[in-house]
């Protein structure tokens, strides 16, 4: 039929253009198009792809699949540190409850939370989300029924770096978009000796490099050596306000330093936009801030 009518990837006329190894398999005819057919129906190893369900899709409709995010529950895991007897109801905790933390997850991996529904989530999204996670939390501070001053603190569950990415994976093994992610914390219960005042660092910064003005004319353009405008300045603190919110006159971690330039690094879209006029239509510009890596 293929020579006749012309289906199929080739007919047996492409002898002599197509190669020997495409033409014929172990001495055997391939064309008629069933052998370059099957490329685009089943994988190297023989087994059936998704573009098989087109044919289901022909007769009964065609459904795409479901796409959902699945949910970050942090977990306590143990429980150190003083006694918790003379705390409030309120302020006690129990191993394997959820959890009610702030800012332990970086939005920008937040992305690897979503997928089609059902899906096994893969190791390397998991790890992803994993580096997503803060180490370290501090509760705010409460006091006991006697007026002494507490706060918790609280670590991902492992002693060292890698134990810690490995309980996490064995805790989400089989995870599915649509089901929860378990993140996994101990909590330490600490006396404090005083009031913790709590802190937000302001940020300033600099134009140090500028691009994407080729052959583009703006009003006022930015320059190099420029401060960014309240405004702007504004929106950065904004992208990384839980990173640089603390202890008053703690030391800044090496951790939230790293937050606060992922956050700046995914792009901080300038407050001013400027309009481009050209002969046939008029376009709009903006500014897109990041950390100078140079």
């Amino acid at each position: 039929m293929s020579n006749v009518y012309g289906t199929g990837w080739a007919a047996k006329y492409a002898i002599g253009y197509a190669p020997e190894n495409v033409m014929y398999y172990e001495g055997k005819e391939t064309w008629g198009g069933s052998t370059w057919d099957n490329v685009a129906l089943f994988d190297d190893h023989g087994y059936p792809l998704q573009s098989l369900m087109m044919y289901k899709g022909f007769l009964t409709g065609y459904e795409s699949a479901e796409n959902t995010a699945s949910t970050v529950t942090p977990k306590l895991a143990a429980l150190y540190g003083a006694d918790q007897s003379s705390l409030k109801a309120e302020n006690q905790l129990q191993v394997g409850q959820d959890l009610t933390l702030t800012n332990y997850l970086d939005g920008a991996v937040s992305k690897y939370l979503n997928g089609v529904k059902g899906t096994k989530i893969s190791e390397a999204s998991l790890k992803a989300l994993y580096a997503g996670l803060t180490d370290g939390l501090k509760s705010d501070q409460f006091k006991d029924e006697a007026g002494n001053n507490y706060h918790y603190e609280y670590w991902l569950e492992g002693n060292t770096s890698a134990e810690k990415l490995a309980n996490f994976l064995k805790a989400n093994e089989g995870a599915t978009y649509g089901s929860p992610i378990t993140v996994n914390y101990t909590a330490t219960l600490v006396k404090d000796e005083k009031v913790i005042e709590k802190a937000s660092s302001t940020v300033e910064a600099t134009a140090t490099t500028v691009w994407g003005l080729d052959n583009v004319t703006i009003d006022s353009p930015m320059t190099v050596g420029q401060k960014l405008s309240a405004e702007d300045t504004a929106l950065i603190e904004k992208a990384a306000a839980q990173y640089l919110t603390g202890e008053k006159g703690a030391e800044i971690s090496a951790d939230n330093f790293a937050k606060i330039a992922e956050a700046v690094n995914a792009g901080i879209t300038s407050s001013k936009e400027y309009q481009v006029k050209f002969t046939a239509a008029t376009s709009v510009y903006h500014y897109v801030y990041y950390l100078d890596g140079t």
